[in-house]
């Protein structure tokens, strides 16, 4: 079983892994699913692409990732809007 700490950390590997480096990871929230068997882990990140526009101005992004608690395993990624 992993705690929280490990799951936010399995997240931000799962997401370097994807998208190679990524600047300024945060941990926004952490949650335990309603049938407690899955780490709901959100993140953000500045996205590189306004990075290359300046009036844009700098945006993140963020990203909700499903662990599972017993294996430590990444279930699921999905945008978070907010």
């Amino acid at each position: 079983m992993i705690d929280a700490k490990e799951a936010a950390t399995a997240a931000k590997q799962y997401l370097t892994d994807l998208y190679g480096e990524v600047l300024a990871v945060q941990v926004e929230e952490i949650e335990l699913s309603d049938n407690n068997e899955e780490w709901l882990i959100t993140l953000s990140y500045i996205n590189r692409e306004t990075m290359l526009v300046p009036a844009l101005g700098i945006s993140r992004d963020y990203k909700v990732f499903s662990v599972h608690r017993a294996s430590g395993e990444v279930l699921s990624m999905k945008i978070r809007k907010v």
